[in-house]
């Protein structure tokens, strides 16, 4: 996964679809195991492009660290 809009997405759908799970019986399973994928993927993907730090949940223009555009 090259672009960060990408990988927005990428958590977003996990997000979305755990969210769905639990509208059915054991759903609740489900949506544990998709919020450890989605943990895991923000942790994995979520950085910065220039300085590979991490990003906060809330999205900015501007790379807090290194001060760099990072969405368009």
């Amino acid at each position: 996964m090259n672009d960060l809009k990408q990988k927005m997405q990428l958590i977003w759908g996990i997000s979305i679809a755990m969210l769905l799970s639990l509208l059915f019986p054991y759903g609740w399973i489900v949506s544990l195991v998709l919020m450890a994928v989605n943990t895991y993927c923000y942790i994995r993907y979520m950085r910065c492009p220039y300085c590979q730090m991490h990003l906060p949940i809330v999205q900015r223009p501007f790379c807090p660290h290194c001060g760099k555009r990072i969405l368009d």
